[in-house]
């Protein structure tokens, strides 16, 4: 399990300090980090905008991810970029080998979990109450 708290980009010290969220990945066991993360908040601080690319070729990882005193207010939605290998290109035969999917994560109060699939880059968005 990783758990996950991200620093959001702002301007304004109190915005940050009112959406409460920071950020680090570290692994728990002895592998090196193979997620990658970055958050930012829209301007109205109403909505959470996560970025992560698992770069691990074979294994999904799971992720927590915590709003510190910000909370999530409902379903988060997913896009993930991902196709059947690493290898996977896109074709005049196969134009969706690679592809985004779209899915929802439940994602309320200051903690939720979600699977990062291997060899992926998803975006998910959290509306913050």
């Amino acid at each position: 399990m990783w758990s996950w708290r991200a620093p959001l980009t702002s301007s304004s010290p109190d915005r940050k300090r009112a959406a409460g969220v920071a950020c680090t990945t570290s692994p728990t066991s002895g592998r090196s980090a193979m997620l990658d993360a970055t958050a930012t908040c829209d301007p109205s601080g109403t909505q959470l905008t996560i970025a992560v690319v698992n770069r691990d070729r074979d294994r999904a990882h799971r992720a927590s991810i915590e709003l510190g005193e910000a909370a999530a207010k409902g379903d988060a939605l997913v896009s993930e970029v991902n196709g059947a290998s690493v290898e996977a290109t896109n074709s005049f035969d196969t134009p969706r080998a690679v592809d985004v999917r779209e899915s929802r994560v439940s994602a309320r109060g200051h903690r939720f979990e979600h699977e990062f699939p291997a060899h992926s880059i998803s975006v998910l968005r959290v509306p913050l109450g």
